[in-house]
């Protein structure tokens, strides 16, 4: 591969040639392996050659034994060293098996184990390495034999490098001089059985001393925790030092791997770790072309990714990830500091390209999916993820879609466990389980990673030793929950479910839980059925480690989660698939399984491979492997397809659309629904993956707003600011003033609870259709109110105007949210926002021009006019994007839709959850708004009636959301995240300290300050425009910093002070500086609060969560509006009148006080400083205090609930809880710190166990 421009060219032709490393005179000299020995039968030959001229290659050396693993070094005399592997006798002698005499006898005898390992039976061969010199200046030779670099080295065991089963040549090196060797071997002290132990040892290349450890136990400079295996030893650029990977646990064979570096050239090796403290376990390793840093690889959030750790690194250091989404495979530092990587993807075999240090693209080589043609089509939206809450953290899982997938169709859930436990489901290609191949036989592919899982910390991983059977059970019986009740079109009444190793063994734990009676059929492929018999493996320590013992010191966890003992309840079709070579858990194991089910009558298969391990490698056998089981769960799924007997095995080929029908139908017991009639413009952001640019997203964002369409925002806000002000002279002249909290209780009542049925309706029916009929509820709205002859007719009026400001908020709203990354969330909202620094000083003109000319009645009612043909500039471009991304996806077929009935459009919008979500609120605000301004007061009957029925409306809600609703709005899993539900809160309590003491902010001012409407209107929205501004900071700082927790933090307290000086700046003899101030320092502290309790309610849940978390969160916010609105109102109507009397004195004409209690218009007293000005300006006053106290009290509370945000970091995803619309983009931001999650962890468990 030419790494300029990518092109790849063939060097030769033949399955001789087996490895080829560079080395020799220039920079085009190679040496490599043929497999092939004329000499001696089952030896290798080394040649030496130049890429350039390779049919000129030339023979070096015929080597009598099967040798592997070549390492070269040019010396500083021109000579190669060299380095070999090869099993060898216990003389040291390398082994040839065609040349080795045959024993006369059969048996086997062993007085230790191991007996077997992995797929062989242990004999007393082991691995060595073994040294060679090629001398010469024109032609190399060989200058003597190979020397065995481990033989002698032995105690308890003998030494052994590379380490079986899958050793390789990364367990040895060679200094860049060709002078020393360092190899690893299981430690020589230990049982082989037992432990995980393995210890790094140098040699002189010539074998002219013994091997030398240099992390042993008893070493001066060795960390006293580190016993466990080691791994990956490489030597720096200089050959001084020499880095290489170790684990704490002495039999965790999947610990921590810790990054250690000794220093060779030292008596004691002076051994120093870096980063000590990173979360995460790294499995490969280079060193950077300087020799300042290192490179590694390690699991990331369902990924395998690259990051640099400096040799400065301390105990603290968190590395930066430097590569996108996928499994990093190998990668190689290029001379000029540059890293040529080679990676895959669920979606993608191989790609290469080359970054450079920091991480960015220097050049694009090759993309399968592009280059291969069996491979085109196949992307990224082939692929996404979730998470969901599961027993105690987040729970990832991937999703993958079949070929021709369409969201209005059901296609049965294939619910796929990984093996382990301690393991994943990677971002990577697999010729074994493919699930591209599983979801192209008409499945929605569900791939979970619960407890037990890589890369999502050591916290989550290690928990599943001593929980086999409960935490990860509870895990996947989580993520089926969210899938059942979150995605409409995937079918799991007629799921499967199919596990491999660990994987198999929670699917045979599933049959005998009520798990297993979700699915229609299961597959156990290798997997343990009976703990007590685990001893029949060859690791010990896997079992003592994970059951927390020996079998006889601790039975009693064998037994807990030992899935034989559940077999009373066994009932689901099963199919198990166990091999005759796997010696890690034997075919007992699988027959028992068999034998069992078929005792008990259920449904079963058993497919065995007399020549196959733990896996399926055979190219014959995996199509049988593969073509056995979908004909099994396609039986039992409903799915009529059938592979063809000459169908090739599954590789590139099998999922390739020539290869057979990719368009997946649904068979004809599935049901095809038509829950989402059409693909909107926000649908399409949604179904974006985080991979493409910014560039792309603004190209959707202009799509759905229109060339025009950002007039809408300004139309929308100028009609808000207005219609705000004019209702209170609306009131006053209806002489209604004491009404004005229920009239915004009524109205953010219905903003509120209407918003969650309006997300779902625009789902259903389109955005611009919902567009539409939010336009038309604003010009009924302006109608009803500019003709009202009564003040109930102004409410019924005030009630539809809210429909219409509700649906435009949500939609606003939702497609922000759903075109931008979490790190720019904050910022984006606050933008939207922007027409509010300018909007209401224009309207305060507008308003004071109109009640001085044609009234508010003209004022409001010539918005009928304005707001529908500005909004055709947002209506008419996303009808039209509508159509042509119906035209796209259905390519240019006509879309084929059902009929939907009322019934189902009411389930889809969730109405019965709405009904009692709206009245339940309504029947508890309203009485508290309006129970002072009646006959009887709070004294009346129907106001605890009404109360009393509102919290059975309420308690009613949360049973119907979480049993009977098919659709919820409110879904009862959102409420199980700690970060939404403290959003949620602490939304609340900010938007009722706000309403609570600006409800009547506007006649206070105008009353007490003797304000003009234009003035007025200035002092009310000078506490938006500073949020806004401080709005527009707070998401700047956010994208900087990556964090919202500590400006949370900051705009509570400032939100706070904001009240505390609202108290002592309450009376009329402030100046008009001060009050300003005051809504200065409000502003302030709101605007960092609402940034980013929306962006926390947003980024924590995966896309298709985001509608109904940004509507509850909003409809959070509009509940404290109103509570504050209907507190406010319920101590202006119980108080008021009572203060007017004690200040203006008993004898006061009655008639005098109503008139300043029902207007603010009628308000006509002598001129500043008489002592009747003075009487109302300290009533108004006292009730402002009032208000203002139960302000404190609820901005008090946020203080405490921060410090139990979760402190997540946001990134360039759309979101930390991944994306159901689209992969994993990765990038340099995709990590996160997870010490406040680690704490919640622990907390968590307190409170469970």
């Amino acid at each position: 591969m030419n790494l300029t421009t990518g092109e790849t060219s063939l060097l030769y032709n033949g399955s001789d040639i087996s490895e080829i490393v560079w080395v020799g005179q220039s920079d085009t000299s190679i040496l490599y392996i043929n497999g092939t020995n004329e000499e001696d039968n089952g030896g290798i030959s080394l040649y030496a050659g130049d890429i350039n001229a390779i049919d000129e290659a030339y023979l070096i050396a015929s080597l009598p034994a099967p040798y592997s693993g070549l390492k070269a070094v040019v010396t500083p005399s021109g000579n190669i060293n060299f380095l070999l592997s090869c099993l060898a006798w216990p003389n040291g002698t390398a082994y040839n098996e065609e040349l080795a005499e045959e024993p006369l006898s059969s048996a086997r005898i062993y007085t230790s184990i191991y007996v077997r390992h992995w797929d062989t039976w242990l004999t007393e061969r082991r691995n060595a390495v073994f040294a060679g010199t090629l001398t010469g200046a024109d032609r190399y030779s060989l200058g003597g034999s190979l020397k065995n670099l481990v033989t002698g080295l032995a105690n308890v065991t003998r030494a052994e490098s590379p380490v079986q089963p899958f050793g390789d040549s990364g367990d040895y090196d060679i200094t860049p001089d060709g002078s020393t060797v360092a190899f690893l071997t299981k430690n020589i002290d230990l049982p082989l059985s037992n432990y995980t132990s393995s210890q790094i040892y140098l040699v002189p290349h010539n074998g002219s001393s013994l091997p030398v450890p240099i992390n042993a136990f008893s070493g001066s400079s060795t960390p006293p925790n580190a016993k466990g295996a080691s791994a990956r030893p490489l030597f720096s650029p200089d050959g001084t030092k020499i880095a290489y990977f170790q684990m704490d646990g002495i039999s965790y064979e999947s610990d921590k791997n810790k990054i250690y570096i000794a220093n060779v050239n030292t008596s004691n090796f002076n051994i120093t770790s870096l980063a000590e403290d990173w979360d995460s376990t790294p499995d490969q390793l280079r060193w950077s072309a300087d020799g300042t840093s290192l490179f590694v690889a390690a699991p990331d959030l369902g990924n395998e990714r690259l990051f640099q750790v400096p040799l400065t690194a301390g105990p603290g250091f968190k590395p930066t990830n430097i590569t996108n989404a996928g499994v990093v495979a190998s990668f190689y530092v290029l001379p000029n500091g540059n890293l040529l990587v080679s990676d895959s993807k669920i979606w993608s075999s191989r790609d290469f390209y080359i970054i450079g240090p920091r991480g960015r693209l220097v050049t694009d080589l090759f993309r399968s999916n592009q280059v291969d043609p069996e491979l085109a089509g196949l992307g990224p939206t082939d692929v996404s993820e979730f998470y969901t809450l599961g027993s105690f953290t987040r729970v990832q899982s991937w999703v993958i879609y079949p070929e021709g997938f369409n969201r209005s169709r059901k296609y049965p859930l294939a619910f796929i466990v990984h093996g382990g436990p301690q393991g994943g489901h990677y971002n990577s290609w697999s010729t074994r389980w493919n699930f591209k191949v599983w979801a192209d036989q008409g499945y929605v592919v569900v791939a979970p990673n619960p407890t037990g899982s890589t890369g999502w910390g050591m916290a989550l991983q290690d928990a599943i030793q001593g929980n086999w059977g409960s935490l990860p059970y509870e895990d996947l019986v989580a993520v089926w929950e969210h899938v059942n009740s979150t995605f409409d079109y995937i079918d799991t009444q007629n799921g499967i479910e199919a596990g491999a190793s660990y994987g198999g063994y929670m699917t045979n734990w599933i049959q005998g839980h009520d798990l297993g009676r979700r699915f229609k059929a299961l597959v156990t492929h290798d997997g343990m059925v009976n703990t007590v018999a685990s001893y029949s493996t060859e690791e010990l320590w896997f079992m003592q480690h994970d059951m927390n013992g020996t079998l006889w010191a601790n039975r009693n966890e064998y037994d807990e989660w030992n899935p034989i003992n559940h077999v009373d309840k066994w009932a689901t079709p099963h199919f198990v698939v166990h091999n005759e070579l796997d010696y890690r858990l034997p075919i007992a194991e699988g027959i028992t399984l068999f034998n069992l089910l078929q005792e008990r009558g259920v449904p079963s298969k058993f497919l065995s491979f007399p020549d196959e391990n733990h896996w399926v490698l055979n190219r014959e056998n995996s199509l049988v492997w593969h073509r056995e089981i979908f004909a099994w769960i396609n039986h039992y799924s409903g799915i009529k397809k059938v592979m063809p007997s000459d169908q090739k095995p599954p590789s590139a080929q099998a999922i390739s659309p020539s290869s057979h029908d990719r368009t997946s139908p649904a068979s004809s017991d599935t049901t095809i629904v038509d829950e989402e009639k059409n693909e909107t413009a926000e649908e399409t952001v949604r179904s974006r993956t985080d991979s493409e640019s910014e560039e792309e997203n603004q190209k959707a964002l202009n799509a759905a707003w229109g060339k025009h369409g950002r007039t809408w925002m300004w139309i929308g806000e100028l009609d808000y600011t207005t219609i705000y002000n004019y209702q209170n002279y609306a009131a006053s002249d209806f002489g209604e003033i004491a009404l004005l909290g229920a009239l915004m209780t009524v109205g953010t009542i219905v903003a509120a609870v209407l918003k969650p049925p309006l997300a779902k309706i625009s789902d259903v029916v389109g955005r611009a259709e919902t567009y539409g009929a939010v336009i038309a509820c604003y010009v009924v709205s302006y109608i009803l109110c500019a003709s009202a002859r009564s003040f109930g007719q102004y409410i019924g009026g005030y009630i539809v105007y809210s429909v219409g400001q509700t649906g435009m908020q949500i939609l606003n709203q939702i497609i922000v949210a759903d075109i931008t990354t979490s790190r720019w969330r904050g910022l984006a909202n606050a933008l939207v926002s922007l027409p509010f620094m300018i909007v209401p000083w224009c309207s305060a003109f507008i308003v004071d021009g109109a009640l001085a000319t044609i009234g508010w009645r003209w004022g409001i009612g010539m918005f009928a006019i304005i707001m529908p043909v500005c909004s055709l500039s947002v209506i008419v471009p996303l009808l039209g994007f509508q159509r042509r991304l119906e035209r796209v996806r259905g390519g240019g077929a006509a879309k084929v839709r059902t009929k939907t009935t009322v019934r189902g459009f009411a389930a889809q919008i969730d109405l019965g959850g709405m009904l009692l979500l709206c009245g339940g609120c309504a029947m508890i605000l309203l009485p508290v708004a309006l129970a002072g301004n009646s006959n009887g007061s709070w004294r009346a009957p129907w106001v605890p009636t009404l109360i009393v029925l509102g919290v059975l409306c309420l308690v009613g809600l949360g049973v119907y959301e979480s049993r009977f609703a098919t659709k919820p709005a409110m879904p009862p899993r959102l409420f199980k995240n700690i970060s939404v539900t403290l959003a949620f809160a602490i939304g609340f309590l900010d938007a009722f300290a706000y309403s609570v003491t600006h409800t009547y902010l506007y006649a206070w001012a105008t009353v007490v300050h003797g304000l003009d409407p234009r003035d007025a209107t200035f002092l009310t929205y000078t506490a938006g425009c500073v949020q806004v501004l401080t709005g527009l900071g707070t998401g700047f700082l956010m994208y900087r910093s990556r964090r919202y927790k500590w400006l949370l933090l900051i705009g509570v307290v400032v939100r706070l002070i904001g009240y505390g000086f609202m108290m002592r700046l309450r009376g009329a003899d402030n100046s008009l500086a001060e009050i300003i101030a005051m809504q200065v320092v409000q502003g302030a502290g709101s605007g960092a609060v609402g940034t980013v309790v929306i962006v926390v309610a947003q980024v924590v849940v995966p896309r298709a969560d985001l509608a109904h978390s940004t509507a509850l969160e909003l409809l959070c916010i509009y509940l404290g509006n109103s509570t504050g609105s209907a507190i406010a109102g319920t101590i202006y109507t119980s108080l008021f009148k009572g203060r007017l009397r004690f200040w203006l004195g008993p004898d006061t004409d009655p008639a005098a006080i109503n008139s300043v209690y029902d207007s603010i218009t009628a308000v006509v007293l002598p001129e500043t400083g008489t002592a009747q000005r003075n009487a109302v300006n300290h009533a108004y006053s006292d009730i402002l205090r009032f208000m203002t106290i139960a302000a404190l009290v609820a901005s008090a509370v946020p203080m405490v609930m921060v410090w139990f945000l979760p402190n997540l970091q946001l990134s360039d995803k759309h979101n930390l809880a991944g994306s159901p619309g689209g992969v994993d983009s990765g990038g340099p931001d995709r990590r996160r710190d997870t010490s406040d999650e680690t704490r919640l962890q622990k907390w968590r468990r307190r409170i469970r166990w």
